[in-house]
């Protein structure tokens, strides 16, 4: 049998155990097969991944990609295969109204498989403008929002609101509490729908129990460890039992680290409270893409890990959970046999980096995550100019000719 890629002596993760084993991987016509036990393997490429994690395309579940089409929007090819990343959300970017100008526009042309959230708000995120978009629960396109969900239920994966001081007005939990009822119709209809609220600079007239106490297993909220007014943390320095609880009813927490929305002191406390993320996630932002202090998923994979999160636990984070919680584990998010060949190739080396966060503390690395290599259903798009890891072609003369 030949196949298109052989990816050998691999470290890989079962990461419902979180046990790592060596193993290879088998790839043809952009699927994850198992090899024929009783004939003998060729690959048109081979790569040997000796010591390197080998896991799924990692999933970055909040960035922004509706690019040239919104102030915020970056272009996912230009980002993601760089990192690892082989499919990723867009939180929000666009509404209603626009959506399907981002759908035509970028989603179909990228490489890069990206989702998307859809706003509440009809024209998407507006954030660093002047007037930011709004949230009356009466300009709420409900009949538009369900039929976008009916025509593109694999792309769109949820509604997104943004909780700001910036955005909220006086509507007070009035958009949250609509947003779900919205979702939970969409669910009906037999289509995955989550809602992925935004959580930072809260207006005066919320708190984190009620606004938290609006969602839903399932549903995500983003901005974890952000310092932009209210934070997770009580009196106490501890994190809030609201959001210990939110957890145990299954709310998904994830990082949306952005160049703003997390800073070094906040991980610690959370993590010495034993609270960490379930997803990380980028935030990436066309004005971000490549600055420092974020941009793509590889920078807070560091800064978690510096702050003392566990690598398994991190490179979960990025792959099998937020599959799990977008409802696309039997396309991503693991290696088993018959799902997308997306792999990511990656190694933790020892480096002395320094990190700083946005508000001037600083950390430095003892060790970093380096992407070597991303498959993107069964294709290479992206190779580290170092990673060696054997010759791409079994039969050498045969191939280069």
């Amino acid at each position: 049998m030949v196949y298109d890629y052989i990816i050998k002596n691999g470290k890989m993760i079962d990461f419902e155990t979180k046990e790592t084993y060596v193993g290879d991987l088998y790839i043809k016509d952009g699927i994850i097969v198992a090899p024929v036990s009783d004939e003998e393997a060729h690959a048109k490429r081979l790569v040997n991944a000796a010591g390197k994690y080998v896991v799924p395309g990692l999933i970055d579940e909040h960035a922004h990609w509706n690019y040239e089409a919104s102030n915020l929007g970056a272009d996912a090819d230009m980002v993601c295969p760089g990192a690892c990343v082989t499919t990723s959300v867009d939180a929000g970017s666009s509404g209603a109204a626009n959506f399907e100008q981002f759908y035509r526009q970028n989603i179909m042309r990228y490489t890069t498989d990206v989702r998307a959230y859809l706003h509440v708000s009809s024209f998407g995120v507006k954030a660093a403008c002047a007037h930011e978009e709004e949230h009356d629960p009466a300009d709420i396109q409900e009949e538009e929002i369900i039929r976008l969900f009916d025509k593109y239920p694999e792309v769109l994966r949820g509604i997104k609101v943004r909780y700001s001081i910036h955005t909220m007005g006086t509507y007070g939990f009035e958009p949250i509490k609509k947003a779900v009822e919205l979702a939970d119709k969409i669910n009906g209809r037999g289509h995955h729908c989550h809602v992925a609220v935004h959580c930072a600079e809260l207006p005066e007239n919320m708190d984190f129990e009620g606004l938290l106490n609006c969602l839903r297993p399932g549903d995500i909220y983003t901005h974890l460890y952000q310092n932009l007014g209210p934070t997770i943390f009580d009196k106490t320095g501890k994190v809030r039992e609201c959001i210990k609880e939110a957890r145990k009813r299954g709310v998904v927490f994830s990082t949306g680290n952005g160049a703003m929305h997390w800073n070094y002191p906040n991980y610690e406390s959370a993590f010495k409270d034993g609270f960490y993320p379930d997803i990380i996630s980028s935030d990436v932002v066309r004005y971000n893409k490549f600055l420092r202090p974020g941009f793509s998923l590889t920078y807070p994979m560091c800064t978690t890990m510096i702050a003392g999160m566990n690598e398994i636990d991190i490179l979960k984070a990025v792959t099998y959970t937020p599959a799990e919680k977008l409802g696309l584990l039997n396309e991503i998010g693991t290696l088993k046999e018959g799902t997308r060949a997306d792999v990511a190739i990656m190694d933790i080396i020892d480096a002395e980096v320094p990190f700083r966060d946005r508000f001037g503390n600083e950390r430095i690395s003892e060790r970093i995550f380096v992407p070597l290599m991303t498959i993107k259903s069964g294709e290479a798009v992206f190779r580290q100019v170092f990673f060696g890891g054997g010759y791409d072609f079994d039969v050498t003369l045969e191939n280069y000719v």
